[in-house]
Formats: structure tokens, C-alpha cells, sequence
């Protein structure tokens, strides 16, 4: 039979792995099923110490992992799965029933110790590991939170400089109009200086043309009757 490639293997022991590492204890007592004499109390202890030292292994470690040890790690699993899986299956009418239950919760205890040792330098391996992730997620939380005080310094500047902008902006605009008035009152000002000069020079020559009128007319009524008579005779 054809060994399986390093990836088609790693997959199978990360499912070995994690079906150990879900696996609930809690349905191994079966006491409703199998009564006070057979039922499996006693081994949820040691299957509880057992799957929680599954736990500990996370399931990226296996990405470091070459074949042998991938290898191993899938039989271990496979293995005490099988133990916990005998008590699923076990019943109380088969053939010598009591000793087979006696030996499966016995398996049950001694399964911790074999785990331990296969499993312990994978365990720790994953604690320096994780160790390292969490020192580099905490760099990068403190890189991340100060491109974030960098980036709200920044905006915080360029909001006051488009503030102080807009106020310049705002500030010519208004002299700028300012001007426009000035500019289109005087405008007024100089359309109505000019009509009424207009006018008063009107005034002016109207009333230069009265006056010598009156003084004529004075004049006039001021001369002798006699002399006009006179002037008439020289006309004539």
C-alpha cells in the first residue's frame, strides 16, 4: 500500500486530533443504559485529564510537524479514541462483561501517562510558539496604535489648517465685498453729484435770465415819460 504524501498525512492527523479534542465525555457514564453495575463513571475522570491534554495542542503546530511525527501523533490519537470508543460500544450482555468494563476504565487511566509522553514536546513547542505570536500581535497592536495617534495627529492638523483656509477665505471674500459696495455706492454718489450739478447749472442760467429780465423791465419803468417819448419820436 502506498504511503500517503507529508499533506494528504497532516490532514489526517488534524482530524485525529480535533475528534479528540471535541469529544464529550459526558455521554461515557451511560448509566441509564447499563445501571449501577456497568455503567462507566468511573472513567469520565481520566477521559476528562486525557482530552484536555488534547487541548492543549493547537492544530497549527501540525504545520511544523514532518511526517514521522505527524505519523505518530495520528496513531496516538486513533488509539485512545478507540479506548473511549470501546466504552461507547461496550455491553452489558456480552461475554464476560464485568472484567471487559474492568479493563476499559483501567485503559482509560493508564492512557493519560502514554499521551503525556508523546505529546508533551508538541505542547510545549506550541506554548513558545504562541508565546512568540502574542509578542508579535503586541508589537503590532503598538505599531497599529501609534500609526493611529501619527494618523489622527495629522488629521487634526490638516482640519485646523483647512479651518484657518476657510477663515482666510471667508475674511477676503467679505472685503471683497466690503469693496464691491464702496465701490457701487460711489458709484451713486458720483450719478447723483453729476445730475444735480446738471440741474443747478440749469438753475443758474434760468435764473441769470430772470434777473437781467428784471433789471430790464426796472430799467425800463424807471425812465421819464417824457424821455420815452422822445426816444419813440427819435424812432420814428
Amino acid at each position: 500500500m502506498a504511503r500517503p504524501n507529508e499533506e494528504q498525512l497532516r490532514d489526517e492527523a488534524r482530524k485525529s486530533l480535533v475528534r479528540m479534542q471535541t469529544f464529550d465525555v459526558r455521554e461515557l457514564p451511560r448509566e441509564g443504559e447499563l445501571g449501577a453495575h456497568y455503567n462507566f463513571r468511573e472513567a469520565v475522570e481520566p477521559a476528562e485529564r486525557l482530552v484536555s491534554l488534547y487541548k492543549r495542542l493547537p492544530k497549527f503546530v501540525l504545520d511544523d510537524l514532518h511526517a514521522s511525527q505527524l505519523q505518530q501523533l495520528k496513531d496516538l490519537a486513533n488509539q485512545d479514541f478507540t479506548r473511549l470508543d470501546e466504552i461507547l460500544k461496550f455491553g452489558a450482555t456480552q461475554q464476560n462483561a464485568l472484567q471487559l468494563r474492568e479493563n476499559c476504565i483501567t485503559n482509560m487511566r493508564n492512557a493519560y501517562q502514554g499521551a503525556f509522553a508523546v505529546l508533551h514536546p508538541f505542547v510545549a513547542y506550541s506554548l513558545s510558539k504562541t508565546a512568540d505570536f502574542q509578542r508579535l500581535e503586541s508589537e503590532a497592536r503598538s505599531t497599529l496604535q501609534a500609526v493611529r495617534d501619527q494618523a489622527t495627529s495629522v488629521t487634526d492638523s490638516l482640519q485646523a489648517q483647512k479651518e484657518q483656509q476657510a477663515e482666510r477665505i471667508l475674511e477676503d471674500v467679505r472685503k471683497v465685498a466690503a469693496e464691491a459696495g464702496v465701490s457701487q455706492q460711489a458709484f451713486h454718489f458720483k450719478e447723483s453729484a453729476d445730475s444735480h450739478e446738471s440741474q443747478a447749472a440749469d438753475w443758474q442760467r434760468r435764473t441769470v435770465k430772470v434777473a437781467v429780465g428784471l433789471a430790464l423791465r426796472r430799467r425800463a419803468q424807471a425812465i421819464p415819460t417824457t424821455q420815452r417819448l422822445r426816444l419813440r419820436g427819435r424812432n420814428r
